[in-house]
């Protein structure tokens, strides 16, 4: 396994948790405009 190799699933890894760690954050901003919403509602 050379340093070029290491680099690209370095990559891999970091997108990955890129990815995830966006997905949690919005899905966090969805929960809370949508209990917001609710509360406005009321």
């Amino acid at each position: 396994m050379d340093y070029r190799e290491a680099q690209e699933d370095l990559q891999q890894e970091v997108r990955d948790a890129l990815v995830h760690f966006t997905l949690s954050v919005f899905r966090r901003i969805q929960v809370l405009l949508r209990s917001f919403w609710n509360n406005r509602l009321l």
